[in-house]
């Protein structure tokens, strides 16, 4: 029986580029469907109609945050 620190072995990694920023990527295996990536984006963005448009104002406020 595998247990949670073999099954995370082989799905996470940690790369340090320098030493002011760390970044953590997530993979989200729902948001790999339209249906649930439409959902997401119009909770998240207060959208109604989901584009890359909405993805830029996530990232742009994402980014003012940690500024």
């Amino acid at each position: 029986m595998a247990t949670i620190s073999s099954l995370l072995a082989d799905h996470v990694s940690l790369r340090v580029r320098s030493v002011d920023r760390i970044l953590l990527a997530g993979y989200v295996p729902r948001l790999q469907s339209d249906g649930l990536l439409v959902r997401f984006l119009n909770a998240r963005a207060g959208g109604t109609i989901p584009s890359s448009a909405m993805l830029g104002k996530i990232g742009g406020a994402y980014v003012r945050e940690g500024a």
